[in-house]
């Protein structure tokens, strides 16, 4: 008998919530699109497929759209450890 797989379980990586709403902060906070993914540690392109958006094409030909993430200033709390001096 071989191994037993979980027919109720989602396919695919999980969701990067904790990471995007980081870079979702320091978006909002004027630092640029590579920083925040350098901080955050995702790729540069994931960065700019959340802050753009994108649309993809499903097997069957429908347009899926992808929202782009919402970048109204959010207040940084206090001890936010997302953003790193600069060298300067």
């Amino acid at each position: 008998m071989g191994p037993v797989r979980s027919r109720g379980r989602k396919r695919g990586a999980e969701p990067l919530t904790a990471q995007r709403e980081a870079f979702v902060r320091l978006i909002a906070r004027g630092v640029s699109n590579a920083e925040a993914c350098r901080v955050v540690g995702v790729h540069r392109r994931t960065g700019t497929r959340w802050r753009l958006g994108r649309t993809v094409i499903s097997s069957s030909g429908s347009a899926l759209r992808r929202p782009r993430v919402d970048l109204a200033p959010v207040p940084r709390p206090a001890g936010d450890p997302t953003l790193r001096a600069r060298p300067g």
